[in-house]
């Protein structure tokens, strides 16, 4: 717990950043790959199907790290540097991205016959991942 208010504070936090920029970019080039049309059961849709899994797992888990780092609402360790996690903007933005995204992975365990075609609006909502290099 400790590791997360320096990983964000310190010059480990330049690697930090520059990781996530990494994954911001690749997980750009997979929407732009992306395809409606393609047929679910096709090898490349379950490769972007996957990649996406890995994405959101990694979006989630840089989340997690700045929501602890930072505090939720509050900042607990006192650090002026430090602003609380939902006060940042695109840090709301980030959080309302990354639960799209898991709500689209989790809903389909929740619909009857898999829910594709009530997730589809779902699926427009990745389409903001590529504000988040601003």
């Amino acid at each position: 717990m400790r590791c997360c208010p320096s990983l964000l504070s310190t010059p480990a936090n330049k690697l930090f950043d520059n990781f996530i920029l990494l994954l911001i970019f690749t997980s750009s080039v997979m929407l732009a790959l992306d395809n409606p049309l393609l047929d679910p059961k096709s090898t490349e849709a379950r490769v972007y199907g996957f990649i996406d899994l890995v994405h959101t797992v990694l979006f989630t888990i840089e989340m997690l790290i700045k929501i602890i780092g930072l505090g939720f609402f509050t900042n607990r360790f006192n650090n002026p540097q430090l602003n609380p996690y939902i006060r940042s903007t695109w840090n709301f933005l980030d959080f309302f991205v990354v639960m799209s995204s898991l709500l689209e992975l989790v809903m389909p365990l929740f619909t009857e016959g898999g829910g594709a075609d009530s997730l589809k609006s779902l699926k427009a909502l990745r389409a903001l991942r590529a504000l988040r290099p601003l």
